[in-house]
C-alpha cells in the first residue's frame, strides 16, 4: 500500500507563507492523505488544526509536531502534544533531546542533516553528537529545498550506514534513486520501529510521495517528498 504523507510543513506561525487552513487546503489539493505540522520552535498552530482538517471534503489525518531549530541543527519532533524545552541544549550530547521527545510519546529525527554549514546557512547542518544511535527514529533524507547532491545524497548514505551497522553481514543490493517531483522524505532506521504510538501503519517506511514503481528491495523502502514551506 502506498500512501502520500507529508511530515515537514511550515505555516505563518513560523517562516511559512500559508495559514494553517491554507496549508490543509493546499495539501488536500496535492493528494496528500496525512500530514504533520512542524513549524520552527512553536506549537501555536495546533489549536486550529482540528477545525481545518475536519472542514475539508474528506477529513485529513494529521499529527502534531514542531521543528526544534537550533544553531547546531534542526530536529523534527513528531506526535507531540506540547512544546518541548531545549534551552539547555548541549552540542556534545544530543541524546537528551531525543529522550525528551520519546518521554512525551513522540518520535524524533534530524532534518536536512547535510545542509550547507556556516556561513551559508547557520544552524541548518546537523552538528550535534549522538552517542546512542538507537535513539534516532528517522532521518529526513530528501528535502526539495536542498540539492540532491551533495545534501540529500549524503543524508541517504548516512541512513544506509546506520542500517548496515545493525544488520551485520547482511548486504543489500545497490539502490538507484530517481527523484521526480520530490516530496520530503524520511526513512526510519530498520532497528528503531517503536511500537508504542506508531504514527502510521507502515512496516518499514514512511511514504511522502508518489514514485513510478515500488522498489524491489530492500523492504520496499523508497521515499520521496516536497516540503510546503521553507526549511
Amino acid at each position: 500500500m502506498w500512501k502520500r504523507i507529508e511530515l515537514h510543513n511550515h505555516t505563518i506561525e513560523s517562516d511559512g507563507t500559508m495559514t494553517v487552513q491554507e496549508l490543509v487546503r493546499y495539501l488536500e489539493l496535492q493528494g496528500i492523505h496525512a500530514f504533520s505540522l512542524t513549524d520552527h520552535n512553536t506549537v501555536s498552530g495546533f489549536p486550529g488544526l482540528t477545525m481545518a482538517c475536519d472542514s475539508q471534503a474528506s477529513p485529513m489525518e494529521y499529527i502534531n509536531g514542531f521543528e526544534l531549530t537550533s544553531y547546531y541543527g534542526h530536529l523534527l519532533c513528531q506526535n507531540v502534544s506540547a512544546y518541548i524545552p531545549w534551552d539547555d541544549i548541549d552540542k556534545d550530547f544530543a541524546d537528551s533531546l531525543f529522550q525528551r521527545v520519546h518521554e512525551a510519546g513522540g518520535l524524533a529525527g534530524p532534518a536536512h542533516p547535510f545542509s550547507l554549514p556556516f556561513p551559508f546557512s547557520n544552524g541548518m547542518r546537523w552538528s550535534m553528537n549522538i552517542h546512542d544511535y538507537h535513539l534516532i527514529d528517522f532521518i529526513e533524507v530528501i528535502n526539495n529545498a536542498h540539492p540532491m547532491s551533495p545534501d540529500n545524497q549524503e543524508a541517504i548514505l548516512w541512513w544506509e550506514s546506520l542500517v548496515f551497522s545493525v544488520t551485520a553481514s547482511v548486504r543489500f543490493p545497490a539502490w538507484t534513486y530517481t527523484v521526480r517531483s520530490p516530496w520530503t522524505a524520511f526513512i526510519p532506521p530498520a532497528s528503531r520501529w517503536r511500537n508504542k504510538r506508531r504514527l502510521f501503519p507502515f512496516p518499514s517506511s514512511w511514504i511522502m510521495g508518489s514514485v513510478p514503481a515500488p522498489p524491489a528491495s530492500p523492504g520496499d523502502r523508497c521515499l520521496t517528498g516536497n516540503e510546503t514551506g521553507p526549511d
